[in-house]
């Protein structure tokens, strides 16, 4: 209907329709999408890095090793063209290529699985640093909870405030929130059939909520959000998960339901099976957060629960300091403490700055289920990684005495040294064989 966004390639199967480009073609999903997997293959894992380091000495040294080959031969045979063919043979088996396309081809082939697995790497450092992990934090509402938060109870403070007044301004407020508890008192709103209204002066901060004014009504200042936005009312801290305020008057008050990921208890269980600590980091109450912790099976010392963002940064940048660190999150809250995390995590579904943030996206509607193929495709490719230099090392460590004692003529050299090419490929392109 008008006003919708169509996608580029969308067909019209009747009738005809008149639309306005509002993105270059560099700006398009996919266009970026393409280069985030481009600028994925040129980063280089840490792994990666020390086989660079390793290759710089590795060609001084070889070459070190054919002057040696020509004196020694020399010294013994008293032959000078025996004695250089032995030093190129030494030269030429010994050529670094195999250790330059260890981590790269594995990588490649890797970012492709992931990519056809609805997964997608912001860098290729993150393959490694997933895989040594130890350390995972889930966000609560909304990455270990579904986020369709239900509105249980609502109830009215005010006389001076109608519901419908009430929920027309919180329609309107809420409906420009991306957090799960907005979404979800929109919805509560909708299923009403209520009208927004026209409202200025919209301001969303984190972990609070959010303020606004109504048109034509400078003198009342509208406030949404959680217990912080109380004055003194610590008794309905505990009653009630949202609040309304006008000025500092409380005019309204929501209980709302949250329920589990249907895959999130797995997921927690496959990862304390592996061995790694888990933690679940939340801005919401205790008694909600210690709930969900239970049916999920994370102990109670691991929860942290009503964390404003800076408290969540300020809980990673301590956690890291014990080992490497994953962060899970969706929301605008978790940001900052996504971009602090060694590498961090986030779905399809969430805010764009939780994405922005994050190492990996996973863009499949069953998220948890590819968390576990994006932790066994970071281990495969790691794991190939390490034996493509194996297979480099072991390679010119055997092939370079025999060719400087004579058993390997240059030419058969050349042939030889692709070998170790093919082999490193190969081991890469078996990535493709496993089942995630």
């Amino acid at each position: 209907k008008e006003g919708d966004e169509l996608i580029s390639g969308s067909t019209i199967l009747k009738g005809n329709a008149e639309a306005y480009v509002v993105r270059r073609r560099t700006e398009t999903i996919l266009s970026q999408i393409i280069e985030t997997v481009k600028k994925a293959q040129r980063d280089k894992t840490e792994i990666q890095k020390l086989g660079d380091k390793i290759s710089a000495v590795f060609v001084p040294l070889v070459i070190l090793i054919s002057i040696l080959t020509f004196t020694i031969n020399y010294y013994l045979l008293q032959d000078t063209s025996e004695s250089i063919l032995r030093a190129i043979a030494v030269l030429v088996i010994s050529c670094p290529c195999a250790m330059g396309l260890a981590a790269p081809t594995a990588i490649a082939v890797a970012l492709g699985i992931a990519a056809k697995n609805k997964i997608l790497f912001k860098a290729s450092s993150a393959f490694e640093l997933l895989d040594k992990s130890q350390i995972f934090v889930f966000d609560k509402t909304g990455t270990l909870t579904t986020g369709h938060l239900l509105v249980e109870k609502m109830d009215l403070f005010s006389k001076n405030y109608t519901e419908e007044k009430i929920l027309s301004l919180m329609y309107s407020a809420e409906n420009k929130s991306l957090h799960p508890v907005a979404k979800s008192l929109t919805k509560f709103c909708v299923e009403r059939k209520i009208r927004g209204t026209l409202i200025t002066g919209f301001q969303e901060e984190k972990g609070m909520g959010v303020s606004f004014k109504e048109h034509n009504n400078a003198q009342s200042t509208f406030k949404i959000g959680s217990y912080r936005i109380l004055n003194n009312a610590e008794r309905l801290k505990e009653q009630y998960d949202v609040f309304m305020m006008a000025n500092d008057e409380l005019i309204a008050a929501f209980t709302l339901k949250d329920e589990l990921q249907p895959q999130a208890k797995k997921i927690i269980t496959f990862l304390q099976r592996k061995g790694k600590q888990v933690y679940m980091l939340s801005g919401d109450k205790k008694d909600k957060c210690f709930k969900i912790s239970e049916e999920l099976g994370i102990q109670k010392e691991n929860v942290f629960y009503e964390k404003l963002p800076d408290e969540k940064y300020q809980m990673i940048d301590s956690l890291k300091n014990k080992a490497v660190l994953c962060m899970v999150g969706d929301g605008i809250n978790d940001a900052p403490a996504m971009a602090k995390a060694d590498v961090s995590v986030s779905f399809n579904h969430s805010s764009s700055i939780a994405i922005d943030s994050a190492s990996i996206i996973i863009s499949h509607q069953d998220s948890f289920e590819k968390f576990k193929t994006t932790l066994q495709i970071s281990k495969t490719t790691i794991s190939k990684i390490k034996q493509n230099y194996f297979w480099a090392f072991f390679y010119n460590v055997i092939a370079i005495p025999i060719a400087a004692i004579g058993w390997l003529v240059p030419m058969i050299g050349v042939l030889a040294m692709t070998f170790s090419d093919i082999i490193v490929i190969g081991n890469s392109l078996s990535i493709y064989r496993k089942k995630f």
